[in-house]
């Protein structure tokens, strides 16, 4: 099985050059050979578009900017060649936990992971490329600005050192930008009645704590899948807790959370 996903990642490497020498007459004046070829219009559908945020490349809890491969829009000449590659469910999570995706560094150097960064192949963990620690993740005076930085433009150097957050929900609208605390490993939510949406693409979050929160739909929890190991309700009635727990569409009952290791229920 190695021997022919290595044949897979020598094939895609040698098309990602000869692509990047065709378009060279466009591309001569980019540092970064990958974010040449995202910016052309017919290379551009070779590689994963986030579904969240702006940026053309996932960031995990290491600051690494992956640069990931959507096999689905390489030619089938190529497809073909490829062993894996399917990124399980096509989502977001998928791609950030580099669950069977091939990925490019900035060099056009092609690698493969099964399963975590810890499979790597292809190329060495440290010759990943690294994103930009000033690049602005929030806004000055937003609401995560407020909150972390007290105001001032966040970048991603201050969100680096962020591993909890503890949120009032009375003056919280959604989460849909929490992905971007890449090292978030604890979440508080107190007095909540929005959306969950946008905690299951977060990096390595394992404990949530909700206190008096009204879910209408608990999924992105069960989404988290084998990351969570912690799961608490606070201050809530027999409702909720069903609510949370049934197997419909927006409870976490068909989840498989395998490394749920502690479930606490405090009731009013």
């Amino acid at each position: 099985m190695n021997a022919k996903i290595e044949n897979g990642i020598a094939v895609l490497e040698e098309f990602l050059q000869e692509k990047y020498v065709e378009n060279y007459g466009e591309l001569s004046d980019e540092n970064n050979k990958i974010i040449g070829l995202l910016n052309i219009e017919g290379t551009s559908k070779y590689f994963y578009k986030p579904s969240v945020g702006v940026l053309k490349y996932v960031v995990d809890s290491e600051g690494h900017a992956l640069y990931l491969i959507n096999k689905k829009g390489l030619p089938n000449d190529i497809k073909d060649v490829l062993v894996g590659g399917e990124a399980g469910n096509g989502e977001y999570s998928d791609y950030l936990s580099l669950n069977d995706v091939y990925g490019v560094t900035e060099n056009l150097k092609v690698y493969y992971c099964s399963s975590g960064i810890d499979s790597i192949m292809g190329v060495a963990r440290d010759e990943l490329d690294f994103d930009d620690s000033f690049r602005e993740i929030f806004p000055e005076s937003s609401f995560f600005a407020e909150l972390v930085t007290g105001g001032r433009s966040t970048t991603l150097e201050d969100v680096k050192n962020v591993t909890n957050l503890d949120l009032d929900g009375s003056s919280l609208t959604d989460l849909k930008d929490i992905y971007n605390f890449i090292v978030l490993g604890e979440l508080t939510l107190k007095n909540y009645t929005g959306s969950l949406s946008g905690i299951e693409n977060t990096s390595i979050l394992k404990k949530i704590k909700l206190v008096n929160c009204n879910i209408s739909d608990y999924s992105p929890i069960g989404k988290l899948g084998s990351k969570l190991e912690r799961l608490y309700l606070v201050d809530v009635d027999n409702s909720e807790v069903a609510k949370m727990c049934t197997k419909s569409a927006t409870g976490i009952g068909k989840y498989d959370l395998k490394n749920l290791k502690y479930f606490g229920v405090v009731r009013k």
